[in-house]
């Protein structure tokens, strides 16, 4: 029986490529339970988040001076007001000292936008758009190009220790994923792959706007030769709540599965679960299924 070897590529995130590191370690866990004690498990991570290191320092240094420059205008501002303090609530007119509360309110609203929304947003909105970006990035040359030869490098390294790989890819990974195999398939055959997994794709929307692109050619590559599984969430917003057309990507398994979670927990649960382990588990003991 071949020796198969598992290649993981991750999706979309905020961070740098350190923060990569191990990505896949639950997924990998659980695969593992499910095979036998002696069994000497190949597992290779495809983390191409390195290639935007550098891009996202940049992302973050400009957020930041940003934050700094509005957080010293609003203290200048406190400033001019705190100048003199009461001179509005020691008015004898009403409206004055009507006006004088609601200055103190924005006081007060400032001060708090200062301490906590300042710092929010230098916290969360250079990971916002450090996510925002992977797949602009990904869909011109030459990082389109760099990403995938990160994951190609990786079913080299496999393959020093296996017979064939078995892709699997989450969210952009599961994009990123599905190029590399068509690929290779074209290039190689299924000389290099044994079977292609594709968890919370976007690859209908990223189809529509390559096609967009292209002015309507067909843009979706063909993965016969292998078996591919698709699992989505309907909870998952990224694949759109659905599976993938197989009239349009042809070959593919689609499996639904329910983490009866929300949104982005839905959409990150797939290294959790349990039927993917499985299925990945059944594929390295030689028991794949397609249906």
């Amino acid at each position: 029986m071949e020796k198969l070897a598992v290649v993981v590529v991750h999706g979309i995130g905020a961070g740098q490529g350190r923060d990569r590191q191990k990505f896949s370690l639950s997924l990998k866990r659980n695969v593992e339970k499910r095979l036998p004690s002696d069994a000497n498990l190949v597992w290779e991570e495809a983390n191409w988040e390195v290639l935007n290191d550098a891009i996202d320092l940049v992302i973050e240094y400009v957020i930041k001076n940003n934050c700094e420059r509005y957080a010293k205008k609003t203290e200048d501002a406190l400033g001019q007001l705190e100048k003199k303090p009461n001179l509005w609530c020691e008015s004898k007119y009403r409206l004055i000292k009507f006006l004088g509360k609601c200055i103190s309110k924005i006081k007060a609203m400032m001060l708090k936008s200062k301490t906590k929304g300042l710092a929010a947003m230098e916290k969360y909105i250079p990971d916002i758009i450090d996510a925002a970006i992977d797949l602009p990035l990904y869909m011109q040359s030459p990082k389109q190009e760099q990403i995938r030869k990160v994951v190609r490098d990786a079913i080299k390294r496999a393959k020093g220790n296996a017979d064939k790989v078995i892709l699997v890819g989450h969210s952009l990974g599961s994009v990123i994923a599905f190029d590399v195999a068509a690929e290779e398939l074209n290039e190689n055959g299924s000389g290099n792959l044994a079977a292609l997994v594709t968890m919370g794709s976007p690859l209908k929307w990223v189809t529509e706007i390559r096609a967009a692109e292209s002015n309507g050619k067909d843009v979706v590559p063909r993965i016969k030769s292998i078996p591919w599984i698709n699992f989505w969430d309907p909870a998952d917003p990224v694949p759109e709540q659905e599976e993938l057309d197989t009239k349009i990507f042809l070959g593919v398994d689609n499996r639904e599965v329910k983490s009866r979670l929300d949104l982005v927990a839905a959409h990150c649960s797939y290294w959790n679960n349990a039927e993917i382990a499985e299925t990945i588990a059944d594929m390295i003991k030689g028991d794949v299924i397609v249906h």
